[in-house]
């Protein structure tokens, strides 16, 4: 059986411009200004077209029959007909079911026969739904080498791909595009305006708003590595200095980009005996507990609804679960855990998506 594409073109009040996609069958469905237009394909039925009538069903559920008559016949083409319902002020999120029958010109329900398809009695109930989508959200993901995870085998298990995913899913349908900007051993210091961490997040924020405008989210998780002893750059960064990078980062994403939207994201926990290339030990868990403080008095620091305390669970989980969630990583002071697995990359990016979905939504 051939199979037809909806396409769903909706209009906000800004005119901004939405399509999304899926197979259905037997007629299409275009959503605009003036209202949501139902397209039939070339028709063979035992009568001429202009003899028929139409009978199209919308409600909030699947075939109740309503407002029939307030759908007229808008024109017909080489490849179908057109009828127009013309409601006003599609809401975002909305769903609008439609049927469509085929009458005779004694009032009966006859086959309705798109081209290319075998006959379909009315009591098939050919039907199909338009969604309103809400506003894309571009988001830029600023962090570590725990944002970056770059030894994942799969990009599907980044944390990144998967808060993306999660946010698509949430309440409201939308169009989610990201940009990993995290970059393994990286602090607060080299997210400094003027360096180039936060030239590329720009530049990827820019980026973003060009291919699907909508709401701009930064998610921003760092610290881990401003609190080890030896090792990255800056480190070790007391919590005063802590405060005072990241405010400097935040005041200048939201004077260059002031319609966006910040999450800052707790760092997560490591290992007591963490030691790679850098140290971290114990004393530098006790260092990174000390910026908790300060990220979650960042949001009364701003302007209302600008920044946004972001997961807070993250720390106790990850302590919790390392075994099964943290890689297993050999270091000069033993097995150590500090990066997550597939599993904790996942796991943390469902964190991520909650924590962003109640600043947005």
């Amino acid at each position: 059986m051939n199979v037809f594409a909806l396409s769903i073109c909706l209009f906000t009040g800004s005119l901004t411009h939405y399509v999304q996609e899926a197979d259905v069958q037997e007629f299409k469905l275009v959503s605009g200004q003036l209202g949501i237009e139902i397209r039939l394909p070339v028709l063979h039925s035992s009568e001429p077209n202009n003899h028929l009538r139409y009978r199209i069903y919308r409600a909030s559920q699947p075939h109740f029959e309503a407002n029939a008559r307030s759908l007229k016949y808008e024109s017909s083409a080489k490849d179908g007909l057109i009828f127009l319902d013309p409601i006003k002020g599609l809401r975002p999120g909305e769903v609008y079911y439609y049927k469509v029958e085929e009458i005779s010109a004694s009032g009966s329900p006859i086959a309705l026969t798109p081209a290319g398809l075998s006959p379909l009695q009315s009591k098939t109930a050919l039907s199909s739904a338009a969604t309103a989508q809400f506003s894309p959200l571009d988001v830029v993901f600023i962090g570590d080498s725990i944002t970056e995870g770059g030894w994942l085998r799969a990009p599907d298990q980044n944390a990144c791909q998967t808060c993306a995913h999660a946010l698509e899913l949430g309440s409201k349908p939308r169009t989610v595009l990201f940009s990993n900007q995290g970059h393994s051993g990286h602090t607060t210091k080299d997210y400094l305006p003027g360096g180039d961490d936060f030239r590329n997040a720009e530049a990827a924020a820019h980026q973003l708003i060009h291919d699907a405008p909508g709401q701009l989210v930064f998610s921003v998780m760092l610290g881990t590595n401003d609190s080890a002893n030896i090792g990255p750059n800056g480190s070790p960064v007391s919590a005063a200095q802590y405060d005072q990078n990241l405010k400097a980062t935040l005041r200048k994403l939201l004077a260059d980009f002031p319609g966006s939207k910040i999450v800052v994201q707790k760092p997560i926990w490591y290992s007591s005996n963490t030691h790679n290339s850098s140290t971290y030990e114990e004393e530098g868990l006790q260092r990174l507990t000390s910026y908790f403080p300060i990220v979650e008095r960042l949001p009364k620091q701003f302007p209302k609804g600008k920044v946004f305390l972001g997961d807070t669970r993250g720390f106790d989980y990850f302590s919790t679960t390392y075994m099964s969630t943290l890689r297993i990583e050999n270091g000069r002071d033993g097995t150590f855990y500090l990066h997550p697995n597939g599993d904790g990359s996942r796991d943390l990016g469902c964190l991520w998506a909650t924590a962003i979905l109640r600043a947005v939504d």
